[in-house]
């Protein structure tokens, strides 16, 4: 009896050790609390003129995975590399000053074990770049119980390229679902907001804001949602203001807020995601508010092979407005890519 039960305390012991070991952070970090960014600049950028309106855009990459990938699967190098030379060839074609990119991985076992922010900052033809975590974990034993499909070593986050240098980057932590199992929060992102400031030249800086919130857990993405207006809203009202990313909701005026054939679990009739962040005085969104008058297909950006819904945005204040606003028909991720060109105003300073 006692060596059964020693035999116990020892199989305890061990799997207890594995699942904090699993758990860990490789770096050693507590993303529930931490607020660095990996900034990085490559050698010989050219200084751009001042401009008169800049270029952004908006993509979750689905980690290189494709427009059929999922979170859950594994694939190899050539696969994630052909995904991410489409993704560089579709940010070519529209050109931006600004990208703001969700689902970045970096030597994740399951997108091949390539570093996707340094590969994008390489190809992308945009040489300033910062990259904050969302997901750093040694071992994700999912799905199902064969070890050999298990996700295993992640590393994924947000990342912000542009064509003007960025003076400085900060991740600021989003809480996790309380509503969620212990368990699962311990091996779940960490979600954030990523904050930059871009020098557009003679004294003008952009604050670029991206951000990937909840997907799973509807109360913690409004939680997350006010968390994001209220630092938006206590922004000095002047300072040019980027906000874009994948939000995980559809707007307030959706024509479809449920029954989705790709997700029919899936329901937003009661979702107040969008409206708390629309209520950020001065705050507009490039379609919502902007082009109210655009059928609403023009803005769906999921799934990307059958929209239908829209997930992504690109908000901003201090501009004169947007204009050549659009959703590219690219397939090389499961969420399309929102674009658009805000205008400045004649002089910086002044508000639109």
């Amino acid at each position: 009896m006692k060596t059964a039960i020693a035999i116990l305390v020892l199989l305890g012991g061990a799997v207890g050790t594995w699942f904090l070991w699993a758990a860990s952070s490789p770096l050693n970090r507590d993303l529930d609390r931490f607020e660095g960014a990996d900034l990085v600049s490559l050698p010989g950028a050219p200084v751009p003129a001042p401009p008169r309106a800049i270029k952004v855009m908006s993509w979750n990459i689905a980690f290189g995975g494709g427009a059929e990938g999922q979170p859950t699967g594994i694939y190899d190098r050539d696969h994630v590399v052909r995904n991410l030379q489409d993704i560089v060839a579709a940010i070519r074609a529209v050109d931006p000053d600004v990208v703001l990119l969700q689902e970045v991985d970096r030597e994740a076992r399951r997108s091949g074990m390539v570093d996707q922010f340094q590969w994008l900052l390489g190809h992308a033809g945009l040489p300033h770049g910062c990259y904050v975590d969302t997901w750093d974990v040694r071992y994700v034993p999912h799905p199902g119980w064969n070890p050999s499909g298990h996700i295993g070593r992640v590393r994924s986050g947000q990342a912000i390229l542009s064509r003007f240098p960025i003076r400085a980057c900060r991740r600021e932590p989003l809480p996790q679902a309380s509503e969620a199992p212990w368990w699962y929060r311990v091996f779940a992102l960490h979600r954030a907001i990523q904050w930059a400031d871009l020098d557009l030249g003679n004294g003008a800086v952009l604050t670029a804001v991206n951000v990937h919130l909840e997907a799973f857990w509807p109360r913690n993405r409004e939680r997350q949602a006010e968390i994001l207006a209220e630092r938006l809203a206590r922004m000095d009202n002047g300072r040019l203001l980027l906000v874009g990313g994948d939000l995980n909701s559809v707007p307030e005026n959706a024509p479809q807020r449920k029954d989705f054939p790709d997700e029919p679990e899936t329901d937003f009739t009661t979702d107040r995601t969008i409206p708390l962040i629309q209520g950020v005085p001065g705050l507009r969104e490039v379609f919502l508010d902007e082009a109210p008058e655009a059928p609403s297909e023009a803005s769906l950006t999921f799934p990307a092979t059958a929209p239908n819904r829209r997930l992504d945005y690109l908000f901003h204040r201090g501009f004169a407005g947007s204009t050549q606003r659009a959703v590219p028909r690219v397939m090389a991720s499961d969420h399309r890519p929102i674009e658009a060109a805000l205008r400045l105003p004649s002089s910086s300073q002044e508000a639109p």
